[in-house]
């Protein structure tokens, strides 16, 4: 009986032990799934973190070449308009040669003689007027 009650204390003390390592054993994994699920979740901060920085990356280039194109723009618009401007002097200065021309023309044709001697006035021509409207509306 003796060492029935000794065995039955061996057999507890080594199922206590196995309860031990089984408990022990169950705090490990959950402390390894809690590493991994970390570990996860580290990642995909990282990889957050490295989306949102191409991202920034991205917005920074689009508005780099926004701000390129928009001070392109505005130094082609300047040109362009000191071309209209030389473009409308131009045309005014061809408008006073083209005037005066028919002036010259008009004074030597005045007066026509035709066979019978007789002075017949020759019909007046009105100067050309050309006008030119330019129209340009650009915002800053």
């Amino acid at each position: 009986m003796f060492e029935c009650v000794e065995e039955q204390k061996i057999i507890t003390k080594l199922r206590d032990a196995l309860d031990a390592i089984q408990l022990e054993i169950t705090v490990l994994e959950i402390s390894s799934q809690q590493r991994e699920s970390y570990e996860e979740a580290e990642i995909v901060s990282q990889s957050w973190l490295q989306e949102q920085t191409q991202l920034l990356k991205f917005h920074e280039s689009i508005r780099h070449g926004l701000t390129y194109m928009t001070s392109q723009l505005i130094e082609e618009r300047v040109e362009l308009t000191q071309k209209i401007d030389q473009f409308g002097s131009d045309i005014h200065d061809l408008e006073t040669h083209l005037n005066k021309k028919i002036e010259v023309s008009d004074a030597q044709l005045s007066i026509v003689v035709d066979d019978d001697q007789q002075v017949e006035q020759k019909e007046d021509f009105q100067p050309l007027n050309y006008t030119l409207f330019l129209n340009i509306n650009v915002e800053k």
